[in-house]
């Protein structure tokens, strides 16, 4: 299962922290990616076992830019 995700920023941020939470709230993968041209990141949740989880994007300064919940089934 991979997650495209959309900054809202778009591709001017060159690199961000995805960092991903189980329904408990904990941190279970964290990444850092770069956008492709149009501002994509993707996540490959595949290791993960079935549930709801958050995905947080920040900036590399840690501010917050999207937060997303993603249901495995």
């Amino acid at each position: 299962i991979k997650v495209i995700f959309k900054d809202p920023s778009g591709p001017l941020v060159s690199q961000r922290k995805l960092m991903v939470y189980d329904n408990k709230g904990s941190r279970v993968m964290t990444m850092v990616s770069t956008a492709d041209a149009t501002g994509a990141s993707t996540i490959d949740l595949s290791n993960l076992p079935k549930g709801i989880y958050q995905i947080d994007l920040t900036d590399t300064l840690g501010n917050r830019l999207s937060t997303n919940k993603v249901i495995l089934q």
